[in-house]
């Protein structure tokens, strides 16, 4: 989920909001289940660092109005995973 003008409808030490538009985009839900087949045999830290860069991402696609999309968001990971020099390959 993408809330958008949150800080302008309550900023940061405000009572009462003000009136403004907000904008709410709610993606297709990230699956338990591919979410375990995608960190199957990493590290605890890891799959939780992994899970966590693909919630963001489905957020940030969100934020820019577009649809989450998992095949993207596999091919585009894996692209960053073989242009990190600190990756061992497998």
């Amino acid at each position: 989920m993408y809330l958008g003008g949150t800080f302008d409808a309550l900023p940061k030490g405000g009572i009462l909001p003000k009136q403004t538009d907000l904008k709410v985009r709610i993606g297709p839900p990230l699956l338990l289940a591919e979410m375990r087949r995608r960190t199957e045999g990493m590290a605890r830290s890891e799959s939780y660092r992994t899970v966590t860069k693909l919630a963001e991402e489905a957020i940030r696609a969100l934020a820019a109005g577009k649809v989450y999309s998992p095949s993207k968001l596999e091919a585009a990971a894996a692209a960053r995973t073989s242009l990190d020099p600190t990756r061992k390959s497998s």
